[in-house]
């Protein structure tokens, strides 16, 4: 309260990873009807009063800026309905007691025998580790390096297929434009948990047709229709601006709030960016004809 208002002003955490307790003016926010009205269009159903808007975790005046910024955008994810689906496919302890899924870690022999687990993947990279032989607690998993894989390149599963293939695809959610199991589907996967004090919060990363996931996971189908849009989404959810966005929800579970996320207007510069960072082994040609890949290519 004493602070002159000089100054940039720090974060939550300072570089030692502390939490910071200098003071600064601008850390004081003044919470009135008119930004409560901006909380409630950012984390509320449309239609919430100001007075009962959610209040989001912000730590400065300036952070207020950048929320107004999310919501001037004129389009939402959910604003697509009907043209994309989430899902989270297999849930962990039902699965396994259904007979779907069975525990067993080792590599997979093809794409279609690798089920995702949270710790699989990070912000925009589908193989960011694999279990160890032994997977028994959340660390027991080596970081991959990927200038070292084969282009083939398939982590261990945690999990593998329990029932006859014909069964499995049966149990397989459908989308519901065509009910094609979603397992046929190119997908952004994201962790279902979320860390908000951690570094980044929201892990999300394409994957190809074949591979499946357990509820530690949401994955999103997008419709021919929506599909580059959807891959653009997944862009915009893989930077920094929706990571922090992520973080003033206080929330640590996904489970539908990507669908008050803001959509972007189609680019071809970030429609590049993260197809180069996403798409780094053979498995992501599965599903593509000689023409979808010249549109996919005429599209970045």
């Amino acid at each position: 309260f004493d602070h002159d208002g000089r100054g940039p002003v720090s974060g939550i955490k300072d570089d030692d990873n502390n939490w910071n307790i200098q003071g600064h003016a601008s850390r004081i926010i003044e919470v009135t009807e008119l930004e409560l009205k901006l909380f409630a269009s950012l984390y509320d159903a449309t239609g919430t009063p100001p007075l009962q808007a959610r209040l989001p975790a912000l730590h400065s005046q300036e952070l207020i800026g950048v929320l107004e910024k999310f919501a001037a955008q004129p389009k939402k994810l959910g604003d697509l309905e009907g043209e994309y689906f989430s899902t989270v496919m297999f849930d962990e302890t039902y699965a396994q007691r259904d007979g779907t899924i069975r525990r067993e870690t080792r590599f997979p022999d093809t794409a279609e025998e690798l089920i995702l687990s949270g710790p699989h993947f990070f912000v925009g990279n589908p193989l960011h580790q694999t279990p160890r032989t032994k997977c028994t607690e959340k660390a027991h998993y080596d970081h991959l390096d990927l200038i070292d894989l084969p282009d083939n390149y398939l982590p261990r599963t945690n999990y593998v297929q329990a029932c006859s293939r014909d069964e499995y695809y049966r149990r397989t959610p459908k989308t519901p434009w065509n009910q094609t199991p979603v397992i046929d589907c190119y997908r952004l996967v994201y962790r279902a948990m979320l860390p908000p004090p951690n570094e980044r919060t929201l892990f999300g990363a394409i994957y190809p047709p074949g591979i499946a996931h357990t509820n530690a996971c949401r994955g999103y189908v997008f419709s021919p229709k929506t599909f580059l849009q959807g891959i653009i989404f997944g862009a915009t959810t893989f930077s920094i601006p929706y990571d922090f966005y992520t973080k003033t929800t206080g929330r640590t579970n996904l489970h539908q709030m990507l669908d008050s996320y803001p959509l972007v207007g189609k680019s071809k510069l970030i429609l590049v960016r993260v197809l180069a960072l996403n798409c780094i082994t053979l498995h992501f040609s599965k599903g593509l004809s000689k023409n979808s890949r010249s549109r996919m290519h005429w599209h970045g």
